[in-house]
């Protein structure tokens, strides 16, 4: 038995647009998988929790899952466009404007003037059909008249068929070439902001050695160094609360180590009896340190 014949005209170009959105979610999936598979997500843990990057590396991976699953139902949307009849075409009033326009093109009607004309002519045609085929049942003799009665019924019928073909596999392509290109928009604009949150994300979750030092505990060594503590506008907002005092003026403090991210000290409690203890990293956003 031979192969049906693979479709052609715009039956085909919807089905290339069907297939073109499902290699799409494939492609899609298969590099999501692989970018979930590659990231870093233990670094999450190296975090300092409630830490700028935390947050900036939790928003980009949310972020790049949103527009993930958002270009995924664009793909479905696109994909499972539905087959229409001429029942459903004549009755709807929600349908893209070049669909419309196709429904009021005599040449895609048979000559007709709409759609709704082209269904109760069909509908006439297979009534005509059948009553020429009653007619006909045995035991009534098949004259010449009844037998070019049933030609010209079959030949009505097998000319709206055609009509009706041409007519729905146009509207087909139209349709799913409308929600494609709409579509696109949203693949693009979804497409750049995914890519965005994964690069956000991945600087984020692997930040440079000396941040990672930042957010360690640092060993205590035995021998520390006294030092004078200038804090910047940053470290003034960030330890004020914790040191309790005033801390625009110089502080008193000791330096237990160096480490890649600047000194580690510790304020200690100022002549005066003010400051508590605080102890960590002077990164040179936040301090001047001198001995």
């Amino acid at each position: 038995m031979a192969d049906p014949a693979p479709a052609s005209g715009p039956v085909a170009a919807a089905d290339q647009i069907r297939q073109t959105a499902k290699w799409l979610t494939v492609s899609l999936a298969s590099i999501a998988a692989v970018l979930v598979g590659g990231s870093q997500l233990s670094d999450l843990g190296a975090l300092e929790r409630g830490s700028d990057r935390m947050w900036i590396a939790v928003g980009a991976l949310t972020l790049a899952a949103v527009m993930t699953g958002a270009i995924l139902a664009c793909n479905v949307w696109v994909a499972t466009t539905p087959a229409h009849t001429l029942a459903f075409l004549a009755g709807s009033k929600r349908k893209p404007g070049a669909v419309q326009q196709l429904l009021q093109d005599p040449l895609f009607l048979g000559g007709l003037s709409d759609v709704a004309e082209l269904k109760e002519a069909f509908e006439q045609a297979f009534e005509e059909q059948n009553a020429a085929y009653a007619a006909a049942a045995p035991p009534v003799v098949l004259t010449d008249q009844l037998l070019a009665k049933i030609t010209d019924a079959n030949v009505k019928v097998t000319g709206y068929q055609q009509t009706a073909a041409g007519l729905l596999s146009s509207v087909s392509y139209t349709w799913v070439a409308w929600r494609w290109q709409r579509a696109a928009w949203v693949l693009v604009g979804c497409g750049l902001l995914a890519a965005a949150g994964i690069a956000l994300f991945a600087w984020a979750a692997n930040p440079p050695a000396n941040a990672k030092a930042s957010t360690a505990t640092p060993a205590q060594v035995d021998a520390p160094v006294a030092v004078s503590v200038m804090l910047t506008p940053a470290g003034q907002e960030a330890l004020t609360k914790a040191l309790g005092c005033d801390a625009a003026r110089p502080l008193k403090g000791l330096k237990l180590a160096d480490t890649p991210a600047g000194p580690d000290l510790v304020i200690v409690r100022q002549d005066d009896g003010t400051c508590s203890p605080t102890r960590f990293v002077a990164g040179v956003d936040w301090a001047t340190v001198r001995t």
